[in-house]
């Protein structure tokens, strides 16, 4: 397997599910140089994506039938902090996970642009990632600025709004680590593509006479 390979399977490696959801600060911390500023593209994404969850958490805390009532409510206000400390942290883990992707998906970028490569796909898989990849740092923002709330919380479901924001981040992580997964298939494919048709067969020159 040439080094080229080895590489591009490392980052093939590292989105099949040996990575999940738990990746840790070392490894994120592995990843060289600084992730590229997103375009206005992903940043106009990032603002409309902000504002869509927003309303969603907004209509399920005002969807609410019942609020938290005496007992309840102050067994309630006694965890409140704890469970805002565990939702901070839970983005943290999340913008760490962020970070790891977004640098597997620049080294595959990188890849194949210094090895000039071809691909009809690959704008297309290379746009799917950076959308997905704007939606899941809105997801994580907004998660992130979402607070547990007892005295507005909905009496039957009081972590409804919490738990709806921690779905979100956590499918649009998924849903962007499996873009960038598209995107190395489409750079493999390239680059084998590419080795196939610049090979020389051993019999092409023929016998000398």
């Amino acid at each position: 397997m040439t080094q080229r390979r080895i590489r591009l399977s490392v980052a093939l490696f590292a989105l099949s599910g040996t990575v999940v959801f738990g990746a840790t600060q070392s490894y994120a911390q592995a990843v060289d140089g600084e992730h590229r500023e997103m375009s206005e593209q992903q940043q106009q994404t990032v603002s409309d994506r902000k504002a869509a969850i927003k309303q969603k958490l907004a209509e399920k805390k005002e969807a609410r039938t019942t609020r938290l009532q005496e007992k309840r409510l102050e067994i309630c206000e006694k965890r409140q902090a704890r469970i805002n400390d565990i939702v901070s942290r839970g983005a943290q883990k999340n913008t760490k996970q962020l970070g790891v992707f977004q640098g597997i998906e620049d080294k595959v970028v990188k890849f194949y642009e210094d090895k000039k490569l071809s691909s009809d796909a690959y704008t297309a898989a290379l746009a799917d990632a950076d959308a997905k990849e704007a939606v899941a740092v809105a997801a994580i923002e907004v998660s992130a600025e979402t607070r547990f709330d007892c005295a507005t919380a909905d009496g039957e479901k009081p972590g409804s709004v919490i738990k709806q924001a921690m779905l979100t981040r956590h499918q649009a992580l998924k849903d962007y680590r499996t873009a960038i997964k598209e995107l190395i298939v489409v750079v493999k494919k390239a680059l084998g593509t590419r080795d196939s048709s610049t090979s020389t067969p051993s019999n092409e020159t023929g016998d000398q006479q």
